[in-house]
């Protein structure tokens, strides 16, 4: 897997068409801002932060 995300990346081997990359990255942000902060309480509840 890292190295088919390194080739996507670096623009070997495989293309992604804008329209897919737009939604990897919408999607990706999306999760990270949105979903995983749920998760920021109960960690810092914790003293993990």
């Amino acid at each position: 897997m890292e190295h088919f995300s390194k080739d996507v990346v670096s623009g070997n081997k495989y293309k992604l068409s804008p329209l897919i990359l737009e939604f990897l990255v919408d999607w990706w942000t999306n999760h990270i801002l949105e979903e995983d902060m749920k998760f920021k309480p109960f960690f810092q509840e914790k003293g993990i932060s």
